[in-house]
């Protein structure tokens, strides 16, 4: 599957404002290795292109040091902010360590918000166009991306670097000639970054648009996430907690650390159905593996308070034994009948109950996961180098010492029957079993981020996919013939997880994590390397700057 074929239906671009040509010289730079003293004045040099998205309006594109783009050997990064155009006025400046003397970059602001508006107008006339373009939920971002990439290869690019024609003998213009002896084919390296919901719209991005092809101008080396959301399914299928919080609070805080109820909280704004939510551009891990869960039809809410019992009208008579008459009846309960049946419902109706609820909420009992081969074969696609990073959450309040064997549960923590077929509808039931060699490393990052919908849980879900991938497929036949390579620390190495801090003040220092290097002991396990971030140096963009001149070489 391509990140094309998302979008087929959209119509063609057209750029309303040509961006400003600037003649470099032969010194320039052709790779990232300034990024160790980047200019700081890069950022204010940005040029604003307009791009018509067929019918669906336009969008505002970002183009940062235009004149990098003069060299073709010279690497574009892609950023991606962290929620849609309309809450531009909160999203944090750009990583300082995206920018780069001779790196052009072009920031996307793609269109994401689901905004209700009336389905009449209020005097009976039509609804006013602003009203009806005022929402855009998914696949809109996806539209507006896709839109910004292909003006990108088939517009922008060629305007800046045109690929040089090919002549046969006589000098005529031929698209068969065989290339000029001793050229070579340059192809500019792409960096796609993305943070938060921009980071779902990246991955997915990178994965579908990595094609190995060497004819290609342009391919795609890297892809850079921070506090990005991979899966959306748990929180499509799961009732919301009690919102503690304001809604301007939830988009501001989002970009910079989030839980699940943030994304409770956001979901009925970012789509307007589970069903979008289910779909592998919104959540990158559905390309690897199927869900287990069946989508519902509707947003799972929580049921309304029963109302409380009403009094009997007349008082009951002290004996409640049965009379001769009733013991005669057939229709007669006897289970039914006693001074505790208000109190001890029958087991059956309250199965019968619940099963009716689930009915409603339109949600069965879910199927096993199941592993999918992405890419496949034929598609010319490859696992792209991926970095993934987040920002590790404050630890839990210490819980409270276990039960006694001999003491009751406390009521508080006794699961109920409701609860439990409710965690059996939205999490499919995994016998244990021991994992495979290669499945190692999946099983083992999976157990530990099973349940955790946080940034740390969901990169480390989404890195072992990665690595599982790589080495499954990718690694299959290669390492059949290849003897010099180690399949095990090649897929970590293609797909990295690092946790980053944030430095206090000039002087302060911050540690991170860096998980899914290769390790000398058994397979699966996962070192964890700490780094120290110098004074005045942010950890964060040490990392970063170290992984890009890996990637690119």
């Amino acid at each position: 599957m391509q990140f094309a074929a998302a979008a087929a239906c959209s119509r063609g671009l057209r750029l309303k404002t040509k961006p400003v040509r600037i003649s470099v010289g032969p010194g320039q730079a052709s790779s990232f290795a300034r990024l160790i003293s980047p200019s700081r004045g890069i950022s204010g040099q940005c040029e604003k292109l307009n791009i018509t998205c067929g019918s669906s309006g336009s969008i505002t594109v970002d183009l940062y040091n235009s004149a990098a783009l003069s060299s073709p050997s010279s690497p574009l990064v892609i950023h991606l902010p962290p929620t849609g155009h309309h809450q531009r006025e909160n999203h944090p400046p750009i990583p300082p360590y995206l920018f780069s003397a001779s790196a052009a970059l072009l920031s996307i602001n793609y269109r994401w918000h689901n905004s209700a508006f009336p389905s009449a107008s209020p005097n009976g006339g039509r609804i006013p166009s602003a009203a009806i373009y005022n929402s855009h939920p998914f696949p809109t971002p996806l539209h507006d991306t896709l839109h910004a990439y292909q003006y990108l290869l088939t517009t922008l690019l060629p305007r800046f670097s045109p690929s040089p024609k090919k002549q046969d003998g006589n000098g005529r213009t031929s698209l068969y000639a065989r290339p000029v002896p001793g050229t070579k084919h340059v192809q500019r390296p792409i960096l796609i970054y993305g943070s938060f919901v921009g980071g779902s719209i990246a991955t997915s991005l990178a994965l579908t648009e990595s094609f190995e092809a060497k004819s290609l101008p342009t391919r795609i080396v890297g892809l850079i996430t921070k506090n990005a959301v991979f899966d959306w399914t748990e929180i499509a299928t799961s009732i919301a907690p009690e919102l503690p919080q304001e809604e301007e609070d939830t988009w501001t805080r989002a970009p910079t650390g989030w839980d699940a109820t943030t994304l409770h909280a956001l979901k009925a704004h970012l789509f307007t159905s589970p069903a979008s939510a289910f779909d592998a551009f919104a959540s990158p891990t559905q390309f690897f593996r199927t869900p287990g869960l069946v989508v519902p039809l509707s947003w799972p809410v929580r049921d309304p308070p029963s109302p409380p019992p009403t009094p009997p009208s007349s008082p009951i008579p002290p004996s409640s034994s049965p009379s001769l008459s009733d013991l005669e009846d057939p229709s007669v309960d006897f289970d039914d009948v006693g001074p505790s049946s208000p109190l001890a419902p029958d087991p059956a109706s309250e199965s019968v109950s619940l099963l009716k609820r689930l009915s409603d909420m339109q949600i069965e009992q879910p199927t096993r996961p199941a592993h999918l081969k992405f890419p496949s074969s034929a598609s010319g696609l490859r696992i792209p180098h991926s970095l993934f990073l987040y920002t590790p959450s404050s630890p839990p309040p210490p819980s409270s010492p276990p039960p006694q064997p001999n003491s009751p549960e406390p009521a508080a923590t006794r699961p109920t029957p409701a609860s439990k077929c409710s965690a059996s509808a939205t999490h499919s039931a995994k016998p244990k079993r021991k994992p495979r060699k290669l499945e190692g490393e999946v099983a083992a990052a999976r157990q530990d981020a099973e349940g955790d919908i946080s940034p740390g849980g969901q990169a480390k879900q989404m890195a072992a996919l990665l690595r599982r991938s790589v080495l499954v497929h990718e690694f299959a036949s290669r390492k059949v013939w290849d003897e010099t390579l180690d399949p095990g620390a090649a897929s970590e190495e293609r797909a990295q997880v690092v946790g980053v801090g944030v430095s206090v003040g000039i002087s302060g220092r911050s540690n991170g994590r860096v998980e899914g290097k290769a390790d000398s002991g058994e397979e699966g396990e996962e070192q964890e390397e700490e780094w120290e971030s110098k004074p005045g140096e942010d950890h964060e963009e040490k990392v970063v700057r170290e992984w890009i001149e890996d990637v690119l070489g």
